[in-house]
């Protein structure tokens, strides 16, 4: 899956990740590179997708017997192998295997992709169950939404794409509710930008529920 931004910049964003039988993957969107590439071209694209690389070799964290039954017995299924770097925002490039072993390869986001946004979510303060997505700042709207589908799927794995069309772009002050609210200890009003204590953000302006039906 690549997101397009209003520059005409396409950025790789996370794919769903079905593994062969072999636990191999790649991602659909990742340039076949051959043995003929240079690490020059692969860090240009790296920089041009606001990523960079993670590397998980099987030798290393795989377990004992995985290793045992990899390299000694020559088996050719790492499915049981699961691939994992430090950054919480990083995603799956490809699970392939080399001269020694399978590799995977993580992209990390950086800024200005949509995987390095930090989600938040604000509940509405009556009793409807409902909750409303937002980030700091004035972020791209298509950026924005890409970042709320992931925070959805890690959330309640819905899989739902907030419309872009309804992302506003304002600022926000936080208030205490005139009503006591059995839900929330203080709302966040719209305001001027110039307002005392005003800060920007993003939000969708749908109102989703708190959990997927």
């Amino acid at each position: 899956m690549e997101l397009t931004t209003e520059t005409g910049t396409a950025l790789i964003v996370p794919g769903k990740v079905t593994r062969d039988d072999q636990g191999m993957w790649t991602h659909p969107d990742l340039p076949f590179w051959d043995e003929s590439a240079t690490e020059a071209e692969q860090a240009t694209w790296a920089a041009q997708n606001k990523l960079e690389f993670a590397w998980d070799y099987f030798r290393d964290s795989a377990s004992d017997e995985l290793n045992r039954r990899w390299f000694k017995e020559k088996e050719t299924d790492c499915s049981e192998w699961r691939p994992a770097v430090a950054n919480e925002q990083a995603f799956l490039l490809t699970i392939h295997d080399t001269d020694e072993g399978p590799v995977a390869v993580f992209a990390v986001p950086l800024a200005g992709h949509p995987m390095a946004l930090e989600i938040k979510l604000t509940y509405a303060s009556d009793d409807s169950c409902q909750m409303q997505l937002y980030t700091a700042g004035h972020v791209e709207p298509a950026i924005f939404v890409v970042a709320c589908r992931q925070f959805l799927l890690a959330w309640d794995e819905r899989e739902l794409t907030p419309d872009a069309d309804k992302v506003r772009q304002i600022h926000w002050r936080r208030d205490v509710p005139e009503e006591p609210s059995t839900v929330c200890d203080f709302i966040f009003t719209e305001v001027d930008k110039d307002e005392q204590d005003s800060f920007p953000v993003t939000l969708s302006g749908e109102w989703l529920p708190i959990h997927a039906e």
